[in-house]
């Protein structure tokens, strides 16, 4: 299948219908799964035609462009095996996500943008401005989705957790915004609340984080805290993930907070919300 696939994809993606041209970029996606092996060594030739693509005159071909770059991160890790490919990849999404009319394409970029930020390290020291402009518009205006702020969050994450010491002088900026999401109450707002806990993690355990960040744990742990008050497990889950990066970020100066987050940890082990048993036996004998 693979090598019809290129014979076909090779001249599709740059004829003059938008159709063959749609679907030689989406194909190439659709397959990076398992045909990994055969298209990764072919990446180099064909990641620049792909990122070409992202400037086209079809939505449905630019939306698929970024569906397949964000595959190719995925699946042929592009990002570590060529150093050097997301000094083409990023800067093209940068410059044409803030300008996308479409919203689905928007979000398919920001997808892109994800993955290949995921698996940068001190490369990605450079991104974090023009990522934070893009996180920046889609906390404060009011037409972003859930899922687009918490996909945006996790890209944030993603970089604090390569670079944060990079993300340490935006401070100002992004602190009051993480703010604002950490006071979310409703069903819709809870996961990019989570996601925004799992930022201020990785901006503490940063190099450099336990100094920049010293003003701000009191707030972080509160924050923390107060959503293991609300009915969701994700919040749980990121709050003790938050609680492990300051701890290993503050050494033996953790110690004031460690009985309130012994404690939710004895109280979150009680539950049994995401567990999946055995046998109903088991289930029983949890008293399910």
């Amino acid at each position: 299948m693979f090598p019809g696939v290129l014979a076909f994809g090779g001249p599709a993606i740059l004829s003059p219908d938008p159709r063959r041209r749609h679907a030689a970029v989406a194909v190439l996606g659709i397959v990076s799964e398992g045909c990994a092996d055969g298209l990764q060594p072919r990446a180099p030739e064909i990641v620049p035609l792909v990122v070409q693509a992202l400037r086209d005159s079809s939505k449905e071909v630019r939306g698929a462009a970024a569906f397949t770059l964000g595959q190719f991160a995925d699946y042929l890790q592009c990002a570590v095996d060529f150093p050097e490919m997301h000094r083409e990849v990023l800067p093209a999404l940068f410059a044409v996500l803030p300008g996308e009319p479409d919203k689905s394409v928007q979000e398919r970029m920001m997808y892109a943008m994800d993955s290949w930020l995921e698996q940068l390290e001190e490369e990605v020291g450079p991104y974090i401005r023009p990522l934070l402009d893009i996180v920046y518009l889609a906390l404060d205006g009011e037409g972003a989705r859930p899922a687009v702020r918490e996909m945006l969050l996790s890209a944030t994450a993603s970089a604090a957790a390569a670079a944060g010491h990079a993300m340490h002088p935006h401070l100002a900026d992004l602190l009051p915004r993480l703010e604002r999401c950490l006071t979310a109450a409703d069903d819709q707002g809870l996961r990019p609340r989570a996601r925004a806990l799992e930022v201020l993690g990785m901006l503490v355990s940063a190099r450099g984080g336990r100094q920049a960040m010293a003003p701000h744990v009191p707030f972080a742990m509160a924050a923390a805290a107060s959503g293991f008050d609300l009915d969701y497990s994700e919040l749980r889950e990121y709050g003790h993930g938050m609680f492990a990066e300051v701890a290993e970020a503050m050494g033996e100066e953790f110690a004031q907070y460690l009985p309130a987050c012994a404690a939710k940890a004895m109280a979150s082990l009680d539950l049994d919300d995401g567990v999946v048993y055995d046998s109903d036996e088991e289930e029983n004998a949890r008293g399910g």
